[in-house]
């Protein structure tokens, strides 16, 4: 899953920022505030979204594994007989 970790990195980063520019800007008038938050949507939805894909790829790897485990026991079957 290094790919997973590849794109979670920056968006740790990215969040990090935000809180670092949260309590540097304190209470600021204007739309700074409303970007910030919308920036940390957008990382939580980006979060989420890699989480759901890391588990399907654990779910197909752990699939494909039993596959391979059945063909395997099938291949012994054959051998035996």
């Amino acid at each position: 899953m290094g790919c997973v970790h590849d794109l979670r990195q920056p968006l740790g980063n990215i969040e990090t920022t935000v809180f670092i520019l949260n309590l540097l800007l304190g209470d600021v008038p204007g739309k700074v505030p409303e970007h910030l938050r919308t920036i940390e949507r957008q990382v939580e939805v980006a979060a989420r979204t890699l989480n759901e894909a890391a588990a399907e790829l654990r779910r197909l790897r752990a699939q494909r594994t039993e596959v391979e485990d059945l063909d395997f026991t099938k291949f012994e079957i054959a051998t035996v007989t």
